[in-house]
């Protein structure tokens, strides 16, 4: 017979039971339903100026969150998923402010300033610290005098699907400014200057990676022109994964006999290795613009510096489609209409194991990109790179000149900002003329030596080198006797020329041709 006493004691303890149980096993969820934001949104960070301002994170579901910046105060509630985003109105410029971000806990960010932000991307020429360029020392000193610039670096990584954070933090001054990117550093330098505003510069890069590292997969799999791509990685895997095996069991043959000695002599078991698993590299499809681009959404920004094409020259031709699939996903991602996208154009460099063209049929797609995407730029830099060192010191050089380009084509502070680009031609009699958009105040050559490297060629293909003279400000004549009757031109054809035609505000021109007969890396996916 059953106990009415004991049994209201074990009602009682099983009561009590339960919510201990409950209190405990909810307490990680509690704790968790904090108001978070991602690394992006942190003090010391720079707020787009002109611009409707994204703040978001994650809480509770349902719970009431409010944001509070100068006199502005935004709420909403989080969704049945724990995210939440406000949009607050473009906030003054002037001074810097305290945003306060509440719901059951409070978070407040200070030191928070208004200015011009801009996203520096791309592969090992972006990444290229300031303390491995010329003149370094001397910039990293000089840093201090410049609060207003502002930078976060984010830190590599690598994943397979798009991510909601990633680890960096804002700094100004001379703080971990050594380890920034050089390019990314003067680039903002010269606008913080210039436009005086601060300027707050987001730098996510990795040396050797192609533009395919940096677009969605969801693109790569909607064009039949990147499946390519596609196959390639599953290949690499299959063939990582039959390495990653062999190498595995033959240390754990090794860990065995290990294992026999250290029974035998009385010693400690050494630890098992581990099993091989499969993993994505920084050259995987997709990795970095899920590590590192995709946290990054949808921060108010003004534009995006690219310096990336080194790794895709042996794939020219697909670059044409490839480097405009990215700039049109990012802009559709972030949600900010189509912002400015300025890149560099690669220096010439003498690529080992490639025709001597392929080089300059990289530069043709990133030409072909700036004429039919809109709101992009280009940096023309073949005046200032190394034919034998990919990596060249001359960083500053680079990020002025991409600054120029800037400063003219988005601000509207200068009126010629890039070099000579070729437009048109046409033929009279047995001469080419070749006619040039961006050529200032008129065209000249460099220390007013005669023009080279321009090349000439009939129907039959065959290019001569030929005589070149500029025709009024933005006309060259190009000619040769040993083409009578010419068809086609080009312009320092080779990866290791350098055209010395420039216009009189000293930008040099792109180097091009006005043929579209096959290329060498046509059909190379």
């Amino acid at each position: 017979m059953i106990s009415w006493k004991r049994l209201h004691t074990q009602t009682h303890f099983v009561f009590i039971y339960g919510i201990l149980f409950s209190f405990f096993s909810f307490a990680p969820s509690i704790a968790s339903a904090e108001v978070k934001l991602p690394s992006i949104l942190s003090s010391g960070m720079v707020l787009q100026q002109n611009k409707t301002v994204p703040v978001w994170g994650v809480a509770q579901p349902g719970e009431l969150i409010s944001v509070k910046i100068g006199r502005q105060i935004k709420r909403t509630i989080a969704n049945k998923n724990g995210k939440w985003q406000i949009l607050l109105e473009p906030v003054p410029i002037g001074k810097t402010y305290e945003m306060v971000i509440s719901g059951k806990n409070t978070i407040r960010l200070t030191n928070v300033a208004v200015g011009e932000v801009w996203v520096c991307s791309g592969q090992s020429n972006m990444s290229w610290p300031l303390n491995r360029s010329r003149g370094g020392s001397r910039f990293i000193k000089d840093s201090k005098n410049y609060p207003g610039l502002r930078r976060f670096d984010v830190v590599r990584t690598i994943h397979k699907k798009p991510q909601e954070d990633v680890k960096g933090i804002w700094y100004q001054g001379k703080k971990k400014i050594w380890r920034f990117s050089a390019v990314c550093y003067h680039f903002g330098l010269k606008l913080h200057k210039k436009l005086r505003v601060p300027v707050g510069l987001i730098h996510a890069s990795w040396g050797g990676t192609g533009a395919a590292a940096w677009t969605p997969m969801r693109i790569l799999k909607s064009q039949r022109a990147f499946y390519p791509i596609l196959a390639r990685q599953k290949k690499w895997e299959k063939r990582g994964y039959k390495i990653g095996r062999w190498r595995y069991w033959k240390r754990y043959r090794r860990w065995r006999r290990a294992v026999k000695r250290a029974r035998r002599r009385g010693r400690r078991i050494p630890r098992r290795p581990r099993r091989y698993r499969k993993r994505w590299h920084n050259n995987s499809p997709s990795a970095l613009y899920n590590g590192m681009i995709h946290p990054l959404i949808p921060f108010a920004i003004r534009g995006v510096a690219w310096y990336q094409g080194e790794s895709n020259v042996p794939r020219a031709y697909q670059y044409r489609k490839l480097f405009p699939a990215l700039i049109k996903s990012w802009r559709a991602r972030w949600g900010q209409g189509n912002f400015p996208f300025i890149f560099v154009q690669l220096p010439p460099y003498r690529y080992r194991g490639l025709k001597t063209s392929a080089y300059n049929e990289l530069v043709e797609a990133q030409t072909m990109t700036l004429m039919r995407v809109k709101n992009t730029a280009m940096a023309i830099t073949n005046d200032l790179g190394s034919l034998y060192n990919l990596h060249f010191r001359r960083k500053h050089k680079v990020g002025k000149r991409l600054a120029t380009t800037a400063l003219g084509s988005v601000y509207k502070k200068r009126k010629v900002y890039s070099g000579p680009i070729y437009v048109s031609m046409k033929i009279k009699k047995n001469k080419a003329f070749v006619y040039f958009r961006h050529s200032g105040s008129g065209l000249t050559s460099k220390k007013g030596r005669r023009l080279r490297y321009f090349m000439i060629a009939g129907e039959d293909k065959r290019f001569f080198r030929a005589k070149a003279k500029v025709n009024g400000r933005n006309t060259v004549v190009v000619w040769s006797k040993r083409v009578p009757n010419p068809v086609a031109v080009r312009l320092a054809w080779r990866d290791y020329m350098r055209p010395n035609l420039f216009n009189k505000e000293g930008l040099p021109a792109s180097s091009f041709r006005t043929d579209k007969w096959k290329g060498i890396t046509e059909g190379k996916f």
